[in-house]
């Protein structure tokens, strides 16, 4: 609907000046990969969550989102070694109580 597609051209501009704008703009691109996932823009969503693991390497709650969203992205989209990679990667993470478990996730994970 044309509402909803201008609601997510609002939101996407805003997430962007967020992101410009934030000395750490993690939650800004993880919100516009959202958005484009739901938008249906899985190339852009794919790059916006690679853009997260670059940028949140030593974030393991970050980083296994990312890993997990990436790779059911990259499944869905047709590129499914490379989207078996990421969860891979994902379970490998969450194996090693990367997950943050019952935490708010407040901590950035570098605690080894």
């Amino acid at each position: 609907t044309l509402l909803r597609a201008a609601m997510y051209a609002r939101a996407e501009q805003t997430l962007y000046e967020a992101a410009s704008l934030h000395p750490e703009p993690i939650e800004a691109y993880k919100s516009l990969a959202i958005c484009k996932t739901l938008e249906g823009k899985w190339g852009e969503a794919v790059s916006l969550w690679k853009n997260c693991l670059f940028l949140a390497p030593t974030n393991a709650r970050v980083h296994l989102e990312a890993l997990q969203r990436l790779g059911g992205l990259l499944i869905v989209e047709g590129s499914v070694n490379e989207g078996r990679h990421y969860l891979h990667r994902a379970l490998q993470l969450w194996e090693q109580g990367g997950g943050g478990g019952a935490s708010d996730g407040a901590s950035d994970g570098a605690t080894d």
